[in-house]
């Protein structure tokens, strides 16, 4: 292999080296701020008034801050306490939401994506970094609320059943109220 192409790839590291530093560095730079907190505090504040069926956890990635809530056994997902914390997310003015069921684990999943939250300087370029946040709610599978319907089957060679989530408008009180 030729020493120029050696130093070619090296170069390329490099440079891949200082864009992953400048996104850590601009991450960094936002916490510093505080300014994430008005996401953190909803999301810990859930998890401390549902202790036995919330959790949280984070990851960061190529200048995203990834927020993970699960809330498991619910008997349905418009408690007073979830629709807040939804309802928080989109007051905060998200880039962009997207919201998908998962009916074959009863499971809705909500997005929340929040781009260029903070933008430094280093070395002479801009870089920004982002938050992304995703909330897990699944209901009980004894749920009165909350039912997983068949709505179909796959193929006929092998049929599989095709699932969608039916939930009523309110769930119980004595679910995280």
């Amino acid at each position: 292999m030729s020493n120029e192409r050696i130093a070619k790839l090296a170069k390329s590291l490099s440079s891949s080296a200082e864009y992953t530093r400048g996104k850590a560095m601009t991450m960094n730079a936002y916490l510093k701020t505080g300014k994430v907190n008005k996401f953190l505090e909803p999301i810990a504040a859930i998890c401390e008034a549902l202790p036995d069926t919330a959790n949280a956890f984070t990851s960061t990635a190529s200048g995203t801050m990834y927020l993970f809530l699960e809330i498991n056994q619910l008997e349905g997902f418009k408690t007073d306490k979830i629709e807040s914390l939804l309802n928080l997310f989109e007051y905060l003015g998200p880039t962009r939401t997207s919201s998908e069921d998962v009916a074959s684990r009863l499971t809705k999943v909500v997005c929340y994506t929040f781009a260029d939250v903070h933008t430094a300087e280093y070395g002479g370029k801009y870089f920004s970094c982002n938050v992304y946040i995703r909330i897990s709610l699944t209901a009980k599978e004894e749920s009165e609320t909350c039912k997983r319907v068949v709505v179909g089957y796959t193929t006929p060679q092998e049929p599989q059943p095709i699932y969608k989530i039916e939930c009523a408008d309110e769930a119980p009180a004595t679910t995280g109220e």
